[in-house]
């Protein structure tokens, strides 16, 4: 299955997923069960056959708040950002695939 994501470099720019038809039904499914269960993940691979782990997380389920998060922006220093990493978060994520 293969998946790619693609983030905003800064505010208001686009973000892609783009991914083949098993990757999609797959992140499909694990989107549900992080809606039933809280969070989710999934194992993919980019298109040079490298795995990754994808981890979807309903935040209205977990009591950090948005505010613990860091913003998601992949181009940290045109956006003034002073962290260097993104927060790892301590889910349990149940896996789909």
């Amino acid at each position: 299955m293969k998946l790619h994501v693609y983030g905003q470099q800064v505010g208001h720019d686009p973000a892609w997923l783009v991914g083949d038809k098993a990757a999609l039904y797959e992140l499909r499914d694990a989107i549900n069960a992080a809606l039933h269960e809280g969070s989710s993940a999934i194992n993919v691979e980019a298109a040079d056959g490298e795995a990754y782990s994808f981890y979807i997380v309903d935040m209205e389920m977990k009591n950090d708040g948005w505010e613990q998060l860091d913003l998601p922006y992949t181009d940290r220093k045109s956006m003034g950002f002073k962290k260097t990493h993104l927060p790892s978060p301590p889910y349990h994520f149940t896996r789909t695939s």
